[in-house]
């Protein structure tokens, strides 16, 4: 039995509670998502333990800390050090990595001939550096922790936002666009980057959450949802 899903990060957003809402009526689950705020960990295990859950979305900055406190835990979550899906079976916490979907999907429209900029140096940021190194992609990373932030302007062939610029905060990551062929933002509103985007292909980080959407509401529900279905409801908001 599904009981209800809910997701927990530091800045909330309403995206997740749109889709899980609107597939749980499409399949006639009686279920409800929600979306929580969370300050630090022991905020969080509070969430996990609640009896009336079945699972939980995790976002930054709490992907790796949750790690340590699994029953369960995935190749995935293991191979690039980043849960962002519980699954509470028996009141243990089994947990998943799906996020790995929607980088592969950027991933792989990428020419191994491009160089990448990565912005953010946090879980997705090391997920895409690595599978960047996987595929033999030629890349370079700025971020703040890494004392190298002003190198986000260097020229590349494709620029990649991991950043929470545009997601928790309404600004872009960068000043101008540089990137010769495309921009990938994982920032599922970030309209002031895409403003920037004017002679290079913009793809919003719809594309990334829907990768990481079906295959996180399978987990949960072990119903495959309809890929089509996603792209209607987006069309709806779009």
């Amino acid at each position: 039995m599904i009981k209800n899903l809910g997701s927990i990060a530091a800045s909330p957003g309403k995206t997740g509670k749109y889709y899980y809402s609107k597939f749980f009526q499409y399949h006639n689950i009686h279920s409800e998502y929600s979306p929580f705020k969370a300050n630090n960990m022991h905020e969080v295990l509070d969430f996990l333990s609640n009896k009336q859950y079945s699972g939980f979305n995790i976002s930054m900055p709490f992907k790796q800390q949750v790690i340590q406190y699994l029953n369960f835990s995935s190749p995935n979550v293991d191979l690039y050090n980043s849960c962002n899906t519980i699954k509470i079976i028996n009141g243990e916490l089994h947990g998943f990595n799906t996020d790995i979907n929607g980088a592969l999907k950027i991933i792989l429209s990428i020419s191994k001939t491009d160089s990448v900029m990565v912005l953010g140096n946090g879980a997705m940021g090391k997920i895409f550096v690595k599978l960047l190194k996987e595929y033999g992609i030629n890349y370079s990373i700025s971020s703040p922790s890494l004392n190298n932030w002003e190198s986000r302007h260097a020229k590349c062939d494709v620029l990649i936002n991991c950043t929470s610029l545009g997601t928790s905060i309404d600004i872009s990551p960068v000043e101008s666009v540089n990137a010769a062929r495309a921009v990938f933002d994982l920032a599922i509103n970030g309209n002031k980057l895409r403003d920037l985007c004017k002679s290079v292909s913009y793809v919003s980080g719809i594309l990334f959450y829907k990768e990481v959407f079906l295959e996180q509401f399978f987990l949960h529900t072990e119903i495959q949802p309809d890929p089509d279905y996603f792209d209607y409801l987006t069309s709806l908001i779009d």
